[in-house]
């Protein structure tokens, strides 16, 4: 795996305004210095760290993933066909087809960047102009920042209960392959409908209950080892949305997987 390149310094993630996860208040153009507060660090050598609540659970999740992350793509494309019985072409063109909306995108979950570089990176479309990708893991960021390109993507460790970006800032959001992940869901999707601009939307995927008992198993011992939180079937996303704000305009199910596109109800836009 080749290198990182060195994450931007400068207000190349506009239109994203990023906070202080500390203060909240917005960062200085050049990211180096003294927030309000007094917090600096935040240029890492790969991505910028805006991660600052501590929380036993999320940490957890985050320690599963760091040896996870070594053998990330290809243990997660078997285990995708194997329990979920997902199917990935139609998975990437589902993600792919934000960029119909916008060609910027907040990217939370971002993973090692493999999925998000089919989708948004390949040559059978448009390439993104900006993207912002979020993970909590470091390890994963490290690897993604070595996958996307230069200069189009930014690199935040980030959480997502809690984004480091200002209310309404994000004309597009993805989210595939982690919801299942965070370990309170429906305040994730509360976060996102809180940097959703107007009229955006969120595109993800839901990994559902596998419908085998041996796989259901499977899964059971994964949620024990951190490396899923929940295990959930399409009422428990229905639940999670309606709690957020958000509501549903499309799903779509291949196997044991879930496609969703969301946004925020027009009477709720509005006020």
């Amino acid at each position: 795996m080749k290198p990182a390149p060195p994450p931007s310094t400068s207000r190349e993630a506009a239109p994203f305004v990023l906070l202080c996860p500390r203060c909240r208040s917005p960062l200085a153009d050049d990211l180096r210095s003294p927030c309000r507060c007094g917090r600096t660090g935040f240029v890492q050598p790969a991505y910028l760290d805006l991660c600052e609540r501590a929380d036993p659970r999320r940490d957890r999740t985050q320690k599963a993933y760091e040896a996870y992350s070594k053998f990330y793509a290809p243990l997660a494309l078997l285990v995708y066909w194997w329990i979920w019985r997902g199917r990935i072409r139609r998975h990437i063109a589902f993600f792919r087809e934000i960029l119909g909306r916008s060609t910027t995108v907040l990217d939370i979950g971002t993973g090692d960047g493999s999925l998000t570089r089919l989708a948004l990176f390949s040559k059978h479309a448009g390439p993104a102009r900006k993207v912002l990708a979020i993970d909590l893991s470091p390890e994963m960021i490290e690897r993604a920042a070595a996958a996307l390109p230069p200069p189009a993507v930014v690199h935040v460790r980030g959480d997502a209960e809690d984004l480091p970006l200002a209310d309404g800032c994000a004309p597009a959001i993805t989210c595939f392959g982690s919801l299942h992940g965070f370990t309170r869901p429906a305040k994730s999707l509360a976060e996102m409908r809180r940097v959703l601009a107007p009229g955006a939307v969120v595109r993800g995927s839901l990994l559902l209950r596998p419908r085998a008992r041996w796989r259901q198993k499977l899964v059971e011992g994964w949620i024990r080892q951190g490396y899923l939180s929940h295990m959930v079937e399409e009422e428990t996303l229905r639940g999670w949305v309606a709690e957020s704000g958000l509501r549903i305009r499309l799903v779509e199910r291949y196997g044991d997987v879930l496609l969703f596109e969301l946004d925020v109800p027009a009477a709720a836009g509005s006020s």
